[in-house]
């Protein structure tokens, strides 16, 4: 494994830091698991577990469909199979496919998000966040002229508890008080210099969070994303939870706030000079969002790409191999590994 010159690049992302105006940041699952969270392999194994007959069998029914020799089926997969077949079978009892009714299978979407919620906030619960609000501290007292952008995939809510943790002000998309509501013009909109928010760290979560909830509009079929405040008891909760966006066309009601974070992200890519940095990159990271930026950096140049590692150095994220397939995707001209 080609070596590492830790303090030469530690040094080098305190010089672009000191200097650069624009400076956004991209959490990966990494950032989480360094947290004590568990990782979407280890998720997806305690998920099963979690889950009884006859949802259980269910569960297995799809998983087994989509097993493949060379293939690690993560819960994100599973997921997405059981919104295909909410989607065909309109969530009829009457159709099914694999075996597996429209009733079953929104049934079996539910118990899954629920456990997942229940297995992420108690490893939140326990998890030391002393790293994220020193972060989010400095962060939070730059004077830049641009907004403080951070994107992640993760949908636990460290980040949100960090940053009210130490009272720094952060603006998600969602307005209201009562039941606070996605608002779309709110994420697409940039900011301007003399807005009073300017300052304020803007958080987007494209895969989602465990405190965002589809709610279905009175006497419409479509629904509309509220966030909810902690909830004690997440099996009484009527409100489906809003994680990991489906990859086909369903329902373009709950694709839609998904599309429009990926958009934000696409266009603060392409809005000039930055500094964009990620920690915590996964590989399933890589799969959902090298896309997007593959079109976006396509169109920039020159730039440099910082990935931090924040994972066991056992792992095949602390490998440079793993940091140069970034650069050979995007065909990066420079690609800075920090440890």
């Amino acid at each position: 494994m080609e070596k590492i010159n830790i303090l030469k690049e530690i040094r080098e992302l305190k010089s672009q830091l000191s200097y650069a105006k624009n400076i956004g940041f991209f959490m990966g699952a990494g950032t989480s698991c360094a947290l004590g969270l568990p990782n979407i392999a280890q998720l997806t194994v305690q998920v099963e577990k979690a889950l009884i007959e006859p949802l259980s069998d269910l569960f297995n029914i799809i998983k087994t469909d989509l097993s493949k020799p060379d293939e690690t089926i993560s819960i994100e997969d599973i997921l997405n199979q059981i919104r295909r077949i909410r989607e065909i079978t309109e969530e009829r009892a009457d159709r099914a496919f694999l075996g597996v009714t429209g009733t079953n299978a929104r049934d079996l979407d539910v118990e899954i998000c629920r456990n997942i919620y229940n297995l992420i906030t108690e490893k939140e619960a326990s998890a030391d966040l002393t790293a994220p609000k020193k972060f989010f501290a400095w962060l939070n007292m730059q004077n830049r002229d641009f907004s403080k952008e951070i994107f992640t995939t993760n949908y636990d809510l460290i980040i949100e508890k960090s940053l009210e943790a130490i009272r720094a002000p952060y603006f998600d998309g969602f307005v209201g008080s009562y039941e606070p509501f996605f608002w779309q013009e709110s994420v697409e909109t940039l900011v301007r210099r003399n807005d009073l928010t300017q300052n304020w760290i803007r958080l987007w979560k494209i895969h989602g969070s465990l405190s965002w909830f589809w709610k279905k509009r009175e006497n419409l079929k479509s629904h509309k994303v509220i966030r909810l405040g902690k909830i004690d008891k997440i099996e009484e909760e009527k409100n489906e939870i809003v994680i990991y966006p489906s990859k086909e066309k369903y329902d373009l009601s709950r694709r839609q706030p998904f599309l429009v974070y990926f958009d934000r992200l696409k266009n603060y890519l392409l809005s000039g000079e930055l500094l964009f940095i990620f920690t915590g990159y996964s590989f399933l990271d890589q799969q959902v969002i090298a896309p997007f930026l593959t079109e976006a950096i396509s169109r920039i140049r020159p730039y440099a790409v910082y990935a931090a590692s924040v994972c066991s150095h056992s792992t095949p994220y602390s490998d440079v191999r793993y940091y140069k397939t970034i650069a050979t995707e995007w065909h990066s001209s420079a690609i800075h590994p920090v440890m």
